[in-house]
């Protein structure tokens, strides 16, 4: 109770829902045949109950106004809501003229317990309880795990000594390995296209200078995500890796030309060649950016989810595609006077590159020039790209987001209708059997009696979340999440999650895990591996501690 109310206290956190939430309460069990005999019936015991277990503001003795004489005032107070066993079983239910009483302890029993008990939640085998978090829209996934986490290492310290917690599946891990390998591929492109560069330009200080526009239209497009409050995400840092490739692009084009004209005219300085070579190449520099800002621009406004997906991609592309522009017209002709130099002809490795370049331009030109001047042909071969393009824009296969390794999946049990949870249970031990020694298993949590895809408490079915080991200790194939989930069949049960196949023949079976599930998808969460040392069970179930297991987080 104090935990659920602290975690929805963290910033970001839109709310935080316990699983099988055992809240606290009285249970008076009622014993008929005592009633009967006693002729008292169970409407009695209830009207006894609210009559006696109140709240009431009794008042104050000697208050303004009263007479001068009264010296004292004193505030009267009374006991109010019953809180323990003994009090409730001391509730007169019924008094008789001579005398007697009848107590709730006469005819019933009483015990402090779980409100309910309509569902049962187990954490690698062991009684627990689990919550669910939700961050608020708009919240950082990686922030808001953070200040989860900081929040129950501060909580540690208030629990009993045989009660401890553990995460069980935080989805921030899978952004934070997903950031990193952007940041890895981001590094890579940044390297590969220097590569390119060099080769193709055949001297460094020609590379230096579309080299440079990178990092100054990167800290741009930084510097405009943080105006705008967005932050680095994979969708994000996506776009940063394609803008590199097409950042480079204008700066390219001013270096061509003034080489160009060094080549051709060499009585030019570097700093004439410049400013002749950006009266030539101004105008298509800009119609480059426009066209381009043509394409991104109008995919920040899709409406919907996919338009929210796709606005920070198409904000990011768009504005390091402006930056490059004003990179080329300002800072690249600037680079080029000061690092181009008049070139003698170019030798080894490079010459031979620059030849064979240059015999795939001629022959380049040598098909295009005829066909230029063939409409038809050329009209015929548009078309025939446009169909092309249409038809395999349908045969390749559609989705709305890639199914990726997240490192857990999601299954849901149901048996037949009106089956008990005591059923629901033993079928859902089976399926711990089935899944606790599987080599990808990193934590186990089951909710027998509800259901997340209807999200109702339900006996007749189950929750299963497996938490699967780190991704660097599932490098193997056969331990990915779309290979970890094996056949599973159980008499006259049937695991459904969207994306489960059965095979015809069987009566259930799963072959595919649920790897990303709408519902849950923006979800941390947090389960606490208890286990019960005494009776009855409260809401904050307790274990030995054996010692206290070390926490996965």
């Amino acid at each position: 109770m104090n935990i659920v109310d602290t975690l929805k206290r963290v910033p970001g956190v839109g709310d935080a829902t316990q699983w099988g939430d055992l809240e606290y309460s009285m249970r008076i069990w009622l014993n008929l045949d005592r009633m009967a005999s006693l002729d008292i019936t169970p409407a009695d015991v209830v009207k006894a109950i609210n009559s006696q277990n109140t709240q009431a503001a009794v008042g104050r003795v000697g208050a303004a106004p009263l007479v001068p004489e009264v010296e004292f005032q004193l505030n009267i107070s009374t006991q109010g809501r019953l809180t323990t066993v003994e009090e409730f079983n001391n509730i007169i239910v019924r008094a008789t003229p001579d005398g007697g009483v009848v107590r709730i302890k006469d005819i019933a029993r009483t015990e402090l317990g779980s409100k309910s008990a309509d569902a049962l939640v187990r954490y690698n085998g062991r009684p627990g309880e689990a919550i669910a978090i939700n961050q608020s829209p708009g919240a950082n996934a990686v922030a808001v795990a953070a200040g989860v986490k900081k929040a129950l290492k501060e909580l540690e310290p208030l629990l009993p000594e045989d009660v401890a917690y553990d995460v069980m599946y935080d989805t921030t891990v899978f952004v934070n390995a997903m950031i990193h390998k952007v940041e890895k591929t981001l590094l890579e492109a940044f390297v590969l296209v220097s590569i390119v560069v060099f080769v193709f330009l055949g001297s460094l200080r020609a590379t230096l200078i579309p080299i440079i526009a990178v990092p100054v239209a990167l800290v741009g497009t930084f510097a405009v995500m943080l105006a705008l409050g967005f932050s680095a995400n994979t969708i994000s840092l996506l776009a940063l890796v394609l803008a590199i490739g097409i950042v480079v692009d204008d700066a390219i084009v001013v270096v061509e030309a003034v080489e160009h004209i060094l080549e051709t005219e060499p009585h030019l300085t570097p700093a004439q060649a410049a400013e002749k070579a950006m009266s030539q190449v101004t105008a298509p520099i800009i119609a480059i950016t426009l066209v381009l800002l043509s394409v991104f621009v109008p995919t920040a406004f899709i409406p919907g989810i996919t338009g929210q997906l796709y606005q920070q991609f198409a904000i990011a592309v768009s504005v390091s595609m402006l930056i490059s522009a004003i990179n080329a017209l300002s800072l690249s002709p600037a680079l080029c006077a000061l690092l181009l130099s008049h070139r003698g002809r170019r030798r080894g490795l490079i010459a031979l590159f620059q030849r064979a370049i240059d015999r795939s331009r001629d022959g380049y030109s040598a098909i295009v020039r005829p066909l230029a001047r063939r409409a038809l042909i050329t009209a015929a071969l548009v078309v025939a790209f446009a169909l092309g393009a249409s038809w395999l824009a349908k045969v390749v296969p559609t989705g709305f987001l890639p199914e990726e390794d997240q490192g857990a999946f999601f299954a849901e049990i149901q048996l037949p209708d009106a089956a008990s949870l005591n059923r629901t249970t033993k079928v859902l031990s089976q399926v711990e059997k089935m899944i606790r020694d599987r080599p990808w298993t990193q934590n186990l949590l089951t909710v027998a009696g509800y259901s997340l895809i209807d999200g109702l408490s339900l006996p007749n079915k189950a929750l299963v979340v497996v938490g699967l080991k780190p991704f660097d200790e599932r490098t193997d194939k056969s331990l990915s999440v779309f290979s970890a989930p094996p056949p599973m069949s159980l008499p006259s049960t049937c695991l459904r999650s969207p994306g489960l196949v059965t095979p015809p023949g069987s009566n259930c079976s799963c072959k595919r895990s649920l790897v990303r599930h709408r519902k849950i998808s923006r979800r941390w969460r947090m389960g606490s591996s208890l286990r019960p040392t005494r009776t009855p069970r409260s809401p904050m179930s307790t274990r030995p501690m054996e010692p206290r297991p070390r926490r996965s987080i």
